[in-house]
């Protein structure tokens, strides 16, 4: 049923799905543990691999803690604006279709 899934990176987004769940407060390895089901290891892998990517980053924690807590980097936001510029120009080009098509303005 998974044939030609790739584990790690299906976990890797789960990960990433996880950092954006109730907020943006960022999450420490425990938790995200935790709420994933998956060992402390393996995450701490996947964390890893996510900031060299430029997806996560590490927080030190306020409390003075060892701990950090990890948060989506910002790259997720950049990729979410360049799709909503790619979107509103394929919307501004069915408008002038339109608009070329009927004479009337097509409001969105």
């Amino acid at each position: 049923m998974n044939e030609g899934i790739n584990q790690s990176a299906a976990k890797a987004l789960r990960v990433v799905e996880c950092l954006t769940d109730g907020g943006f407060q960022g999450k420490t390895l425990r938790e995200l543990s935790g709420e994933l089901g998956i060992p402390r290891a393996t995450v701490w892998r996947l964390l890893v691999t996510l900031k060299s990517a430029g997806w996560a980053v590490a927080i030190q924690c306020e409390s003075g803690a060892k701990e950090e807590r990890w948060q989506v980097s910002t790259k997720l936001a950049q990729i979410a604006y360049e799709y909503e510029q790619y979107t509103w120009s394929r919307i501004n080009g069915i408008r002038a279709e339109y608009r070329e098509v009927t004479g009337k303005e097509l409001n969105v």
